[in-house]
C-alpha cells in the first residue's frame, strides 16, 4: 500500500508522528509504581478465624461489609498470596479475589461473620466472628449461674451462686415468690423443681431475664441474706414473719440471757507459746465454766446463738472448696446491753464476714 503526502501537509505529518513515537518512548522508559509484596498468614482459634497483612509501614485500610462479602480496601498498591491462609480458614471465608487496582481484596464469606479488626505496629489484623442467631446471641450475653435448693425442717432453701455481688430483691405475693436481680442471668432450676416439688411449682424467667418465679403451693414467710456474692432466699414454713438473720442471731441469743456481767463462754483452742491472740494467758483461759445453783452444768445461750448461725450457713457454701486443714477456734459471747457481743481471736492471718 502506497500513501502520498502533499507536499505542503508533508511537514504536519512528520510532526504528528514524531510526537507520537515521543510519547510511546516516555511512557515505556517511565519507572512503574512500586507494588509492594505483604506477607498474609492466617489461623484458627476457639472461636474465631484471624488475618494478618504483614505491611512494611503502616497503611490505612478500611473495611466494607455487605451481604456474604467482605472488602478490605488499603490506600497503597500491593501483591500477596492467599493460597496458605484459605487452606487454614476455609470454613470461614471461600477465596480470596485481589482487585484490579491491587489495592482492595474481596473476601466472599462461608457462614454469616462479624469482622473486627486491629493494628499491631505494621501489621493489620482482621478477626473473623462467627454471628450467632438472636436467641443463641442473648443467651451467651447472658451470665449463667448455679441455683441450688434443699429442705429443712423450718424453711426451704434456695441459693443462687452469683461469681459477684449483684443487688436483688425478693418479694411473696399471688401465691408466687419473686426474686429480681440487677443483671440477666439464665440458670437451671432442676434443684428447685425436684427437691422442692411438694412446696413450689416450676420456677420461670422473665423477658428481659433478670427475674425469676416461683409459684408456691402454700404459706410462707420471707428471709433473705447474702454471703459473699451468693444471694439466699429461705421460704419460712408456717407462714412465719419476715425475719432477717441479723434478727433470728439476736432472737435466739437472747432467749437465755445470762447477766451483763457473766464470763463469756469459750471453746479452748490449742496453746500458742502459752497466750492467746487476745492476750490472756493459757491458765485463764483455761478457768472452768461455772456450774448453776443445781450443781448441774446450765445450758449456755451461746449454744442456740450458734446453732442458729450454723442452720443460716447450712448448705450455702456447699460448692466451695475445702480448705487443706482445718482449724479450732476460740469463739466468744458476751450480753452487753445493746445485743450479743461475738469475738473470734484467731492464730494466724485469716479473713472473716458478719452477718
Amino acid at each position: 500500500m502506497r500513501v502520498s503526502v502533499k507536499p505542503n501537509r508533508q511537514k504536519n505529518w512528520l510532526l504528528l508522528c514524531a510526537a507520537w513515537l515521543g510519547a510511546v518512548i516516555a511512557v515505556s522508559t517511565a519507572p512503574a509504581v512500586a507494588q509492594e509484596t505483604v506477607v498474609v498468614r492466617g489461623g484458627i482459634h476457639p472461636n474465631y478465624a484471624r488475618i494478618v497483612f504483614d505491611w512494611d509501614k503502616p497503611v490505612a485500610v478500611e473495611t466494607v461489609e455487605t451481604p456474604g462479602m467482605i472488602e478490605l480496601r488499603f490506600a497503597e498498591e500491593f501483591v500477596a498470596e492467599f493460597s496458605p491462609t484459605l487452606a487454614l480458614i476455609g470454613d470461614y471465608v471461600a477465596s480470596a479475589e485481589q482487585a484490579s487496582d491491587r489495592r482492595a481484596v474481596l473476601f466472599p464469606l462461608q457462614k454469616k461473620l462479624e469482622i473486627r479488626n486491629f493494628r499491631v505496629g505494621n501489621k493489620v489484623v482482621f478477626d473473623l466472628y462467627e454471628v450467632a442467631d438472636a436467641d443463641e446471641a442473648v443467651e451467651s450475653a447472658q451470665l449463667k449461674i448455679n441455683v441450688r435448693a434443699g429442705e429443712h425442717p423450718d424453711y426451704l432453701r434456695i441459693v443462687f451462686d452469683w461469681p459477684r455481688p449483684v443487688a436483688f430483691d425478693s418479694s411473696i405475693s399471688d401465691e408466687k415468690l419473686t426474686v429480681s436481680f440487677d443483671e440477666p442471668f439464665i440458670a437451671n432450676f432442676e434443684q428447685v423443681e425436684t427437691r422442692l416439688s411438694d412446696y413450689v411449682g416450676r420456677p420461670s424467667l422473665d423477658d428481659e431475664g433478670k427475674s425469676v418465679s416461683v409459684p408456691l403451693k402454700a404459706e410462707f414467710g420471707l428471709r433473705e441474706l447474702r454471703i459473699d456474692s451468693r444471694i439466699v432466699v429461705d421460704l419460712l414454713k408456717n407462714g412465719q414473719p419476715l425475719q432477717s438473720d441479723s434478727e433470728l442471731t439476736l432472737a435466739a441469743a437472747s432467749e437465755e440471757a445470762p447477766p451483763s456481767d457473766a464470763e463469756p463462754e469459750k471453746i479452748a483452742v490449742p496453746e500458742q507459746d502459752g497466750v492467746d491472740p487476745e492476750g490472756a494467758t493459757s491458765e485463764e483461759n483455761a478457768a472452768p465454766q461455772q456450774a448453776s445453783a443445781d450443781g448441774e452444768g446450765a445450758a449456755q445461750p451461746a449454744d442456740a446463738t450458734r446453732e442458729a448461725v450454723a442452720e443460716l450457713l447450712a448448705d450455702v457454701t456447699a460448692t466451695q472448696p475445702a480448705a487443706p486443714a482445718k482449724q479450732q477456734i476460740e469463739l466468744r459471747m458476751r450480753q452487753i446491753p445493746e445485743g450479743v457481743r461475738i469475738s473470734v481471736p484467731f492464730t494466724t492471718d485469716s479473713a472473716a464476714a458478719v452477718f
